[in-house]
């Protein structure tokens, strides 16, 4: 059970009105140059020991790099799908292991609609590509047991399981899933930008400042915490970390005024 929330508010006037384009990667008071440009791209995640950019994101073939703590690039992966027009990447986590796992959505052209959990091995080559039906996996995570997390919704008629959380094994095996959509009064929180999903030793954590509402999983699946939390409406959510002794970590910073 969670011991204690703490929101850490910023205000990035440095950067106020300007458009960054970062060139460096800065880590211990030290510089690494990486030879690569984060302008114009998503912005990149730290998980697992690497920093992980995605870039061509609504492409036929999106590509995800990770960068190293010196600033060098570890890893790369394409991601393909076989008939799919454009993929959309949404979410990325790296595990302790170096396993990638992403989340996304792929249009054929047909203009039909599919979604989709990706896992690529260390070594760089696609392992495995899930569809998951009418569940939308918004936010993705890598647990330490290398397990995989979503927290998404269904859409349409064919709703199978209605459960917001999915529960995946290292083989992309779905081994689980909980809490209903239908306890959500909007709907459409549960795909806010403002989400986050996390992983510690031994369990998962989802915020959703919308809904004011934060649950935390065990690493078995049971819910242990669900309980409301306040976020201010002028900030907004830019890191989430859950520790491993109970704390958990949101950094926001202000919206435009």
């Amino acid at each position: 059970m969670i011991s204690r929330i703490v929101v850490i508010f910023l205000i990035p006037a440095a950067f106020c009105g300007q458009n960054v384009s970062a060139q460096t990667l800065r880590v211990d008071s030290t510089s690494a140059s990486v030879g690569y440009d984060f302008g114009g791209k998503l912005l990149p995640t730290w998980s697992g020991g690497g920093l992980l950019a995605v870039e061509a994101v609504s492409t036929s073939s999106p590509v995800v790099r990770v960068f190293g703590r010196d600033g060098h690039q570890m890893a790369v992966f394409a991601v393909t799908i076989p008939k799919a027009r454009t993929i959309m990447v949404w979410s990325v986590s790296r595990g302790s292991s170096g396993v990638v796992a992403l989340s996304g959505s792929a249009i054929d052209a047909e203009g039909r609609r599919s979604f989709f959990v990706a896992l690529f091995p260390p070594g760089g080559a696609l392992e495995k590509v899930i569809l998951t039906g009418a569940y939308f996996p918004r936010l993705i995570t890598v647990a330490l047991d290398g397990t995989v997390w979503t927290q998404g919704y269904s859409v349409g008629k064919d709703v199978v399981d209605p459960n917001i959380f999915w529960h995946f094994d290292e083989s992309g095996k779905k081994i689980g899933s909980m809490v209903p959509q239908s306890t959500f009064a909007v709907l459409h929180y549960l795909e806010s930008p403002d989400n986050r999903i996390g992983a510690s030793a031994n369990r998962v954590a989802w915020l959703c400042p919308k809904e004011r509402r934060y649950i935390e999983l065990s690493s078995d699946g049971k819910i242990t915490t669900d309980t409301e939390v306040t976020i201010p409406k002028d900030e907004q959510t830019e890191d989430f970390v859950l520790m491993d002794d109970g704390h958990a970590f949101v950094r926001t910073v202000a919206g435009p005024p």
